[in-house]
């Protein structure tokens, strides 16, 4: 079982102190293991000692395709990471992706609209009284990054800075006013004019100028018709540059106000893609750890476990179910497990953590612990499980998951003594399988003995009869 190295040391020295588990000529004693390349097939030969010192022997053969699907079963951590990492952002960028595509469609013809808006307004008022400019790409987007171990789902709209042209407006009037001063001056006795003048507070006047000549009559009243004729059509074009200045304050607001809206509705409409890409990475996420053999803990959902029900159930090991059946012919169920058990606890025991089995660093799938003859608690249990699972036709097989441990319970018959556990209506007797110890079915380990007084059972997965 994938633990830290300190673990691992902790426990084999709590083994092997005082007499702590069991006595010492109960220690397993594997007295051959050997494998030979026969063709497509590796030959796997085994003996070893039962607690009464007695000599098993055991053979079987498996092909060389089941031994390197067992390698290549399981990623080393720090593969599976990076590759669940890697496989979240891209599934994550294309989701984003295709949520995003409607949104920026309504996002760019609503902005072409008001561009439309804009350019019939501006048209009808005989000048650019408004205008809306976008900054940066004229597109709204998403990017998925992985920062920190943790999946951010960021977003991008463009900034729209909408404008009041009232300067051409002024302009316009400005320009219109001096013309028409222009124009009335040519009609004008020669000694008169008016004077058009620029304020410095940005506004407009105009006077008439008199040199103090003596006019006659008809050519006062000539200049009092233009002047009051040119002071008509002027204050027509204040009035209307007044009520065109209006027209552009109303339409300006309303522009401000859809642009407002058309943010906030595309944030919020992005905020609901954000959830909809991390809900879907979430799933991404648990399909990946399906395909790469890995469930969430029932107790805890922060925790990751291995499946090892389906990899005890997809494991090939029906020419070793094969040699147990020749082996343990007429015996009793209890009697089969414990050759099974036997078998498991005389391979030698590994932490796995310092990479000598290939595969998932501190697991070793079962086809691959029986070819390297080496495991830890919960490789060995998943092996037990999976064996057992094609040699007992009705009974269950459970690992029992606690601190720094894994063990087994088998549902058959108890004994008088047996240690055994009640779960979801079905009663285990339990065992353990990672020795070095060859312990009887129904005993476990002072320190898995403890876990369970204490009720600290992390998890427990079980695996019915076929």
């Amino acid at each position: 079982m994938r633990r830290g190295l300190i673990w691992g040391v902790v426990g084999l020295l709590l083994l092997l102190l005082g007499g702590v588990l069991a006595p010492l000529d109960s220690v397993a004693r594997q007295l051959r293991f050997d494998k030979r390349d026969e063709g497509g097939e590796v030959a796997f030969s085994y003996r070893y000692q039962d607690s009464a010192r007695r000599s098993e022997e055991i053979e079987f053969s498996l092909s060389h395709a089941t031994i390197q699907e067992s390698q290549l079963l399981l990623l080393d951590r720090s593969t599976r990471n990076r590759a669940a990492s890697d496989f979240m952002l891209s599934e994550g960028r294309k989701t984003a992706a295709k949520r995003v595509v409607a949104l920026r469609a309504d996002f760019e013809a609503e902005i072409a609209d008001l561009q439309r808006s804009i350019e019939t307004f501006n048209a009808k008022l005989g000048t650019e009284g408004v205008s809306l400019t976008l900054t940066g790409a004229q597109r709204v987007d998403t990017t998925v990054d992985l920062s920190e171990n943790k999946i951010w789902v960021r977003y991008h709209v463009p900034q729209m800075r909408y404008k009041h042209h009232g300067k051409a407006l002024f302009a316009k009037l400005a320009k219109n006013t001096e013309e028409m001063l222009a124009q009335a001056n040519k009609n004008l006795p020669e000694g008169l004019r008016f004077v058009f003048k620029k304020k410095k507070t940005g506004g407009i006047s105009y006077s008439v100028k008199d040199d103090g000549q003596t006019y006659r009559q008809t050519t006062r009243a000539r200049a009092n018709r233009t002047l009051k004729k040119t002071n008509a059509h002027i204050r027509k074009l204040f009035a209307r540059y007044d009520k065109d200045s209006k027209k552009i304050d109303k339409f300006y607001e309303g522009i401000e106000k859809r642009v407002n809206a058309l943010h906030a509705e595309t944030f919020q409409r992005l905020s609901l893609v954000r959830k909809d890409v991390l809900a879907d990475m979430k799933a991404k996420k648990a399909q990946f750890y399906v395909a790469h053999y890995l469930i969430p803990s029932k107790n805890d959902e922060k925790r990751t476990l291995i499946d090892y029900v389906r990899i005890a159930e997809q494991a090939y090991l029906q020419p070793v179910a094969q040699a147990f059946r020749k082996k343990t012919q007429g015996k009793s169920e209890r009697e089969q497990v414990a050759e099974v058990l036997r078998f498991f606890q005389n391979i030698p025991y590994n932490d796995l953590m310092k990479g000598k089995i290939r595969g998932f660093t501190g697991f070793s799938p079962p086809v691959e612990l029986i070819a390297q003859n080496l495991g830890d608690c919960d490789s060995k249990s998943t092996a037990v499980m999976a064996l057992l699972h094609l040699l007992l036709e009705e009974s269950s097989v459970a690992i029992f998951l606690v601190p720094g441990h894994a063990f087994l319970g088998v549902e058959i018959e108890p004994k008088k003594g047996d240690a055994v556990h009640t779960h979801e209506g079905k009663t285990y007797v339990l065992m353990e399988a990672a020795g070095p110890w060859i312990l009887p079915v129904g005993s476990l380990f002072k320190f898995s003995k403890r876990h369970m007084k204490a009720g600290r059972i992390e998890d427990i997965v079980t695996l019915s009869p076929q």
